[in-house]
C-alpha cells in the first residue's frame, strides 16, 4: 500500500507498505508502529480528501525533531517521522491514491 513518509528536514518520498494481516486492504498497526517509531496518533490533515497523518503519540514529550507546521485558524508543529495514509468508509487505515499523493507532495514537498 503507497503512503507519503516525510522525516524532517528532508523531503517527502513514496514507500510501500505491507498489508495488515488480518485484513490485507489496510495497513497494520505494527507497520505504522514502526515508521514512526513508537506510538500512533492520527491527526486529519485534510478532511475533504481523507488525508491523516500518523506520528508518534509521544513526539513532543521525547524531544523528536520539528518537521513541518499545520493548521487552518491556528497552527501546530508535527515532530518526529509523519507518515501520511488515509481511510476507508469503515475508519480502516489504508493507502494514498494519485490526487491524495500529489496533494501531499504539493503540500509538503518543501523543506
Amino acid at each position: 500500500m503507497r503512503v507519503v513518509i516525510k522525516h524532517p528536514g528532508i523531503e517527502p518520498l513514496i514507500m510501500v507498505v505491507s498489508p495488515s494481516v488480518e485484513n490485507p486492504d489496510t495497513i497494520g498497526l505494527e507497520s505504522l508502529q514502526n515508521l514512526v517509531g513508537g506510538l500512533i496518533e492520527y491527526v486529519e490533515i485534510n478532511s475533504d480528501l481523507k488525508i491523516d497523518c500518523v506520528i508518534n503519540e509521544e513526539g513532543k514529550i521525547i524531544g523528536l525533531d520539528p518537521n513541518f507546521q499545520y493548521g487552518y485558524d491556528t497552527y501546530d508543529t508535527i515532530v518526529g517521522t509523519a507518515v501520511f495514509v488515509s481511510s476507508d468508509n469503515e475508519g480502516n487505515t489504508i493507502g494514498l491514491n494519485d490526487e491524495q499523493t500529489k496533494w501531499v507532495f504539493e503540500s509538503f514537498g518543501t523543506v
